[in-house]
């Protein structure tokens, strides 16, 4: 390898975006950011919503301080490119059992009222097909929430 190379490499190691090497804890942050569907303007009362329910999620191995970090790294992150590019990333890092995990916490985040709306709906059906969950298993957990 020629030292040119090398160099390339070296820098390249040190450029990784946020959207590389995700943990468990990164992807499921980037799916309730998106199922949040967030203002940029007026997002603190979702980054705090989210926050809590991401504390009651073992997956969640941080404290809130790094939880809530995480949450304004991809929040921020993500307005920079597709939010559904960001999810399918996010899908390609997690398991199966991950990925019913994943859409259980976006069922969490997404009906904090436990009303699913239309939108909620769309936005719940595209995070079901991202992370590839069963339509049978997405109807029962979302069915369970709204009971």
């Amino acid at each position: 390898m020629t030292i040119a190379n090398e160099i390339k490499k070296e820098i390249a190691a040190y450029e990784k975006g946020p959207f590389e090497d995700l943990t468990i804890e990164d992807a499921l942050t980037i799916i309730a950011v998106y199922t949040a569907q967030m203002d940029p303007q007026d997002c603190e009362k979702d980054v705090k919503r989210i926050a809590a329910i991401a504390e009651k999620h073992p997956e969640f191995v941080k404290k809130r301080k790094g939880i809530l970090a995480r949450i304004n790294t991809y929040a921020n992150s993500m307005r920079a490119m597709d939010p559904i590019k960001a999810v399918e990333i996010a899908a390609g890092a997690l398991n199966s059992e991950q990925k019913k995990t994943a859409f259980k916490l976006a069922v969490d985040v997404a009906l904090p009222e436990k009303v699913l709306t239309p939108e909620k709906k769309t936005i719940l059906d595209d995070i079901a097909a991202k992370l590839a969950v069963d339509r049978e298993y997405a109807k029962q957990v979302i069915e369970k929430s709204v009971s």
